[in-house]
């Protein structure tokens, strides 16, 4: 179940945000858009968290675990708090199901 949990948002929130039309949307808010941006999950007491970051590369690997190179955030010119901000609009907009969905859950910056 938890496993699960963090599948089903991982993958959706890649494919949202490395789609083409995410990746304008926060060029046209900062002029710039980190190569990987999206919301990483875990899953602690049974409730997801979400943490802004930049993969590098995804979850093509059986294990939830996270992995040596995983994640870094690529030196941006804008405060990831304000990507975080755009992400939420970005969903509400144009997820808004995912978007309430997550709303009450812990998000952090990586």
């Amino acid at each position: 179940m938890i496993n699960d949990l963090k599948i089903k948002y991982d993958k959706t929130f890649d494919n949202i945000f490395f789609s083409k039309e995410f990746k304008n949307f926060i060029v046209g808010k900062f002029g710039y858009c980190p190569n990987g941006l999206t919301f990483d999950t875990e899953v602690k007491n049974d409730k997801p968290e979400f943490t802004c970051c930049c993969k590098k590369y995804g979850y093509d690997y059986p294990s939830t675990d996270r992995v040596i190179g995983d994640y870094q955030i690529e030196n941006s010119p804008v405060d990831l708090e304000k990507y975080i901000y755009e992400m939420f609009n970005y969903l509400k907009d144009n997820y808004p199901i995912i978007y309430d969905d997550i709303y009450e859950y812990n998000f952090y910056c990586l």
